[in-house]
Formats: structure tokens, sequence, C-alpha cells
């Protein structure tokens, strides 16, 4: 059975996706003290957090957002600790046969991952973002959409990039930053990056 933990946007593209692809779900899991606040569409089940009981060959997609990044990480852990944690590549989406993608993590709809990189478990890419060859993107990443990361780069755990930003070839960027949205990160500049 497939499971979604969380509802938010990332949840609903994931379902219409398998909608689509006519995979049915068997219900989105939600957090005890978020439950009485969730209102779903008709005909998808809400499950509590502490009520569900996964079974064998059980998949759950962790679609818990970015403002946390730290919490996302944390949910996936506890899913892949019992062995149902899922990652969820959008058909929409190009990924390089030769990139790893780290269990647990998220490409929804147009991302461009190409030829070379390694993609950090519990990560979550938007529609639009690229990440450019032979890049290294450490756990619990989050890039919007319009973002993109310069060939040979390295991006730390749990760093975010907002919309239309990006990241000059071969650089790095240290774990828990953040870039704003419609920004240019580089070694040495200023007024691009925020610190967590």
């Amino acid at each position: 059975m497939n499971y979604l933990f969380g509802w938010n946007s990332i949840a609903e593209f994931i379902l219409d996706e398998f909608m689509d692809l006519g995979l049915g779900i068997q219900g989105v899991v939600i957090d005890d003290f978020y439950i009485s606040k969730i209102s779903l569409p008709a005909g998808i089940r809400v499950i509590a957090s502490s009520k569900v009981v996964y079974h064998r060959g059980d998949k759950v997609i962790n679609c818990l957002g970015y403002k946390n990044l730290h919490q996302r990480i944390l949910i996936g852990e506890y899913l892949r600790d019992l062995g149902v944690l899922a990652s969820f590549v959008s058909k929409k989406a190009s990924v390089h046969s030769s990139t790893h993608i780290g269990v647990g993590t998220v490409l929804v709809g147009d991302v461009v991952i190409e030829r070379g990189c390694d993609i950090g478990k519990h990560s979550l890419f938007w529609g639009g973002s690229r990440v450019c060859h032979d890049s290294a993107i450490g756990e619990g990443v989050f890039l919007a959409s319009g973002v993109i990361i310069g060939g040979g780069s390295k991006v730390g755990q749990a760093c975010s990039f907002g919309f239309n930003s990006s990241m000059r070839e071969k650089s790095s960027i240290p774990a828990g930053a953040k870039v704003g949205a419609n920004s240019f990160w580089r070694p040495g500049g200023e007024n691009v990056l925020r610190a967590e």
C-alpha cells in the first residue's frame, strides 16, 4: 500500500500524479496534533500517525515541506527505520541514469538532474529546478522552482534555495545555509546568503 506523510501542495501534486497513473493511495498520515485541522479531498482517508500500522511492502512518501528541513529529515529517518520510506520522482522529471538519489527524496514536476550527480536522502526539489553535472547535494536540501545549481558544486545538509536563485559552478555552500529568492550564491558573495 502507498501512503503520504503530511498534507500540503507537495502531497497534492503526488496524489494527482498517482491518480493519473492509476495508482492508489491508502491514506494520508497526519501527526496527531494536526489531524483535526486537515481537510482532504473526498475519498482520501486521513490516518493519525499514532494509529497507523504499516505492513511489509508498504511505502510512505514523506511530504513534509521546506519550512523545517531538520524536521523533514527526522521524520524521514523515522520512516526509514520502519522500513517503509520511499522516494518520489515525478514522471515529468529528467534524471540522468548515472545519478544517485537518496531514499526519501522527492522530485516534483519538471526537475532536471544532469549526469554524475549525487542527491542526498530526504531532499525536496520543486518543479523547474536543475542540478548541473557532477554536483553533490547533501541530505534534506530544498530547491524551489527555477533554482539552478552549477556543475561540480557541493551543497551542505539542510540548505534551502528560494525561487529562481542560483549557485556558481564548482563552489560549495555550508550546511544550513539559505539563499533567498532571485539571489546568486558564490564563495565570498555579499548580501546573497542568509545564515539560518
